[in-house]
């Protein structure tokens, strides 16, 4: 019996492009001056890269392959955006769905919180702020057609009244949010995306002071949250700041604008690196510069399968790495080796697989994580394909 567990290796195609560095930077929209930043994750450098033109933009999203998405409130649209200029780029209108408390047909109009899932870059998770009493409309769209999928939004429950970000996890797909009462009492929360329902994790605390305002959320690559505040900021406005999503515990960072409204904030949170542009054989790709090969060949290293076999008490791996690279096993969550795991058909084991550039540890391939337990035996096969 097989399992197939593919390595999807993500490349990055930037307008403007930069020499081989780690992801560990973010996008963040200042809705005051409009102005599109570049910031290291953890606050020690920023760079403006321009304005944008739409004017009420809350929420932003890197859809973990080689786009920056935004929401527009005034256009009610989705955009992407160029990230050497801040140019946007329209998309679609934002669609209507069917409201699962009362089945009435609702018109979206202000998008405040978005992210992509964490295993499917085609749909993006969306909570739209509805004023006044009524609750936050929770809802997935495909992005290859722009229609909500199942066309029903969720009204968020058991929380504060007002979403004001959302993000999910890109190691387990669990999907965060942060809740308020009009920007007041921020608690980090997890939410159903089956139902709409909220759980509260912890108030986002300081050394025991309350912060608020906090209007962008978002994980980098190594599951880190990391949040930024709006203009009502309390202690600081327009800041940068880690959030632990275990506690909701939050550390300051830095300021990123003074007096600054930065309501959106999104991290690479896939498993690639910038690469600067090559040209092998007169086609344009992307390089990886660590590996000992051509650039496009290195991208196209061959399907990797877990091949469980009759009788084996290991894991067979079918196909390889790119030269150059290491390929790499972790179980359960646990410390990547490169000694192929064993195999215990009583045990249900999540059997993660990656590549990683020898050179300078990059990891050039996105790790994907699949079951592998069959729960009984497996029987055994003689050479002529009879089982005992």
């Amino acid at each position: 019996m097989k399992y197939l567990m593919t390595i999807l290796i993500l490349l990055l195609s930037l307008n403007q492009l930069y020499g081989a560095v780690q992801v560990d930077f973010c996008y963040v929209i200042d809705e005051k001056s409009k102005n599109l930043y570049r910031v290291a994750q953890d606050g020690s450098q920023s760079s403006t890269i321009g304005e944008v033109e739409e004017c009420s933009v809350e929420a932003i999203a890197w859809d973990r392959i080689g786009e920056l998405y935004m929401f527009d409130a005034a256009t009610t649209s989705f955009y992407t955006l160029d990230l050497a200029t801040g140019m946007s780029i329209f998309k679609f209108v934002a669609p209507t769905g069917m409201r699962a408390d009362d089945g009435t047909v609702h018109q979206i109009r202000d998008v405040d919180s978005m992210d992509f899932d964490a295993f499917d870059s085609n749909i993006l998770w969306c909570v739209e702020r509805i004023p006044g009493p009524s609750p936050d409309l929770l809802f997935s769209i495909d992005m290859t057609t722009g229609l909500v999928r199942g066309n029903v939004l969720y009204p968020v429950t058991g929380v504060g009244g007002d979403i004001e970000d959302l993000g999910i996890d890109p190691l387990t797909g669990t999907t965060y949010a942060i809740s308020s009462n009009n920007g007041l009492n921020c608690q980090l929360i997890v939410l159903d995306t089956l139902s709409g329902a909220g759980f509260v994790i912890g108030n986002l605390l300081e050394a025991g002071v309350q912060v608020d305002d906090m209007e962008g959320f978002g994980f980098d690559v190594d599951g880190q949250l990391i949040g930024t505040t709006g203009s009502n900021g309390i202690p600081n406005s327009g800041a940068l700041y880690f959030i632990n999503k275990g506690t909701g515990a939050v550390q300051f960072l830095t300021v990123i604008e003074e007096c600054g409204d930065i309501e959106s904030i999104a991290c690479f949170n896939a498993r690639i690196e910038l690469r600067a542009a090559s040209v092998v054989d007169g086609n344009d790709c992307i390089e990886c510069p660590n590996l000992r090969q051509s650039a496009c060949d290195a991208f196209t290293s061959p399907t990797i399968n877990i091949i469980i076999t009759d009788c084996a008490d290991f894991i067979e791996v079918a196909g390889s790495c790119p030269e150059g690279s290491t390929l790499e096993y972790s179980v359960n969550a646990g410390a990547w080796v490169i000694i192929e795991p064993t195999y215990d058909d009583q045990t249900t084991e999540m059997i993660s697989i990656r590549c990683r550039c020898d050179e300078d540890d990059s990891v050039v391939s996105d790790q994907m994580i699949a079951q592998v337990s069959t729960g009984i035996p497996r029987p055994c096969s003689d050479a002529n394909g009879g089982r005992f």
